[in-house]
């Protein structure tokens, strides 16, 4: 059987670690029952599809897993979330375990650490999402089709650990004000494709700063995009997103030709992770 399951850029701003919005990139995993497993064991995809199993009580089947797609690792666009998905949606539709989307939610995070991109990996669209003890709680928002998504890709990656170390340990209260005031106008401006808001809302003082310097061409891209649209880093980078309401990405294409990077238009996926 084969998984599908998107990608995810997460942060959108000022919704660190809460904010996830699933994109029209996929990987896709192939498994199928076997005599043993062919993953290392500290494959994600492995590591999910038996801890979906152990949260049912069960010995896990073991299968052979091919595991490809379009999803970049360690460039802020949710590799890792879109594993921990696979592998436990995997276990779901081999095992036929009674595990919801809601319970997957749970476990993907216990995985991950944090919930914003493993949310809008499983349930497809823009989402929201918090911990609470033992349980997430997500909020889902329809995206308006007016907003245009491109992603500038880089060679250079950014591993989530050294993308989370530069950032500082305390921050001032007038910038987490500042962050928590903009939330929910993020949700809005992609609600009504309405660039004026997100130009306002998408800004951020908790991550950005502290990172965008390792961001290749973010600065480039802020210059190009002016005032046709709001450049962001995608999660933790290396890569950049661009939000605007008509089509950038000829126009960057040209101005940075024969640079080392990939740039791409996106939809939104409003489907999370699913059997093909």
């Amino acid at each position: 059987m084969k998984i599908q399951v998107p990608a995810t850029t997460a942060n959108l701003g000022p919704g660190f670690d809460a904010l996830g919005l699933a994109l029209g990139l996929f990987n896709v995993l192939d498994l199928e029952e076997a005599p043993d497993f062919n993953l290392d064991t500290d494959h994600l995809v492995l590591k999910a599809y038996k801890k979906a199993f152990e949260a049912c009580g069960k010995a896990p089947l073991k299968a052979h897993f091919s595991y490809k797609g379009d999803i970049p690792m360690s460039r802020g666009l949710g590799s890792s979330a879109a594993c921990i998905v696979a592998g436990l949606y995997g276990a779901k539709e081999l095992g036929g375990l009674n595990l919801s989307k809601e319970d997957l939610l749970y476990l993907g995070t216990e995985i991950e650490g944090h919930p914003d991109n493993v949310a809008p990996a499983i349930f497809g669209g823009l989402v929201a999402s918090l911990m609470e003890e033992d349980q997430v709680l997500t909020k889902r928002v329809q995206v308006s089709d007016k907003i245009h998504f491109t992603l500038c890709i880089p060679e250079e990656r950014l591993e989530t650990e050294k993308a989370r170390a530069l950032l500082p340990k305390e921050v001032p209260l007038k910038d987490a004000i500042f962050n928590l005031s903009r939330i929910p106008f993020v949700l809005e401006g992609l609600e009504k494709g309405d660039l004026n808001i997100l130009k306002t809302a998408c800004q951020d003082r908790l991550h950005e700063p502290y990172r965008k310097g390792h961001i290749p061409y973010f600065k480039d891209l802020e210059d190009l995009v002016g005032k046709e649209g709001k450049v962001l880093i995608s999660g933790a980078g290396s890569t950049s997103l661009v939000l605007s309401t008509q089509s950038l990405k000829e126009k960057l294409t040209q101005a940075l030709s024969g640079e080392p990077l990939e740039i791409c238009e996106l939809k939104p996926c409003h489907e999370g992770v699913k059997r093909v």
